[in-house]
């Protein structure tokens, strides 16, 4: 069971888009402590200072096995099945009697036990020991805006629209849900002018597109052999092989990017992950039946500055 007490700190809008009646209230300021890939928030489980992956993709909030004990964690019986990057798996669940996000605080949360080989520094000295994923996400509209290091937690009411906030300069596309998995969020893109429907995952380094979609982009083997070669950890622990591909271009809508890297390899659904959220400021409302997304600068949408200069990837353009 878990039962969350949200203290709202201030009202940010009222009088929504001729709604006089819409007020949206800010739920938590959460600052994203890392520069790059999947947004790092702090948090408190149990009272311990730790930091948390703030993950759209994954339906359940996971701890890392080995950071169970460490927090004082109560590990029950129970077993739950779920999909990773190496397939189906069994993992364990973890019961904390308290967390703590801002001004957001949920009691007798429970945790999905994975991610054995997923990293685990600290950032700022703080801990990473999990994902905080749909299961808390959901409660909320979200606006990420990690080019200015923010999410925010939104709660609306009295309001008739998904959407109260821009007016304009903006894309917006409906978001599909899978039967299977109603947690995925999935949303029309197109890459080299090919339409792909891509499932919208912060909790990815990187965005991805299968294997299985070489023929349908027209890329041949010969072209993989040439690209940077990788690995992809999944909360399953397994490993696979991926490309680092570049692509003449990606687009939402007229939202347009130049020369994207995009990782290929064996999933069985194309990601955009964490490089997208931070070349954009995304607004996801509480129902999740679209996306709206707006530019926000120019920005590097590829590898780390690291990468060797023959892998350099063009600035985005909008």
């Amino acid at each position: 069971m878990q039962v969350y007490i949200a203290i709202f700190s201030t009202i940010i809008f009222s009088g929504c888009a001729d709604q006089q009646s819409c007020r949206i209230n800010t739920v938590g300021n959460l600052k994203v402590i890392n520069d790059s890939g999947p947004p790092i928030i702090e948090a408190l489980i149990d009272e311990h200072r730790v930091s948390l992956i703030v993950d759209t993709g994954s339906s359940l909030s996971v701890i890392w096995p080995d950071k169970v004990k460490e927090l004082g964690l109560e590990l029950t019986s129970s077993k739950i099945s779920t999909y990773g990057a190496g397939g189906n798996y069994t993992a364990g669940v973890a019961i904390a009697h308290s967390l703590r996000i801002n001004n957001s605080l949920a009691a007798d949360v429970s945790f999905l036990v994975g991610g054995a080989l997923v990293g685990s520094r600290p950032v700022d000295g703080v801990p990473t020991v999990g994902v905080l994923g749909q299961d808390f996400l959901a409660q909320y509209d979200i606006h990420f805006n990690l080019p200015e290091r923010s999410i925010s937690l939104l709660q609306r009411s009295g309001c008739e629209k998904e959407f109260a906030q821009w007016t304009e300069g903006h894309e917006e596309d409906h978001i599909a849900h899978d039967s299977a998995e109603p947690t995925k969020l999935t949303i029309n893109i197109e890459i080299d002018h090919t339409p792909i429907r891509a499932i919208l995952d912060s909790g990815a380094r990187r965005s991805l597109v299968p294997t299985d979609y070489l023929r349908l982009l027209n890329i041949s083997p010969s072209e993989l052999n040439r690209d940077m070669i990788g690995e992809q950890w999944g909360l399953d622990g397994k490993v696979t092989r991926k490309y680092l591909h570049k692509f003449t271009s990606l687009d939402i809508g007229t939202y347009h990017i130049d020369s994207p890297l995009i990782d290929i390899g064996s999933f069985n659904r194309a990601i955009l992950g964490s490089d997208f959220f931070w070349s954009t400021s995304i607004w996801l409302p509480r129902d999740q039946s679209r996306i709206f997304v707006r530019p926000v600068h120019t920005v590097v949408f590829g590898p780390p500055l690291s990468a060797p200069p023959s892998k350099a990837v063009k600035s985005k353009t909008f």
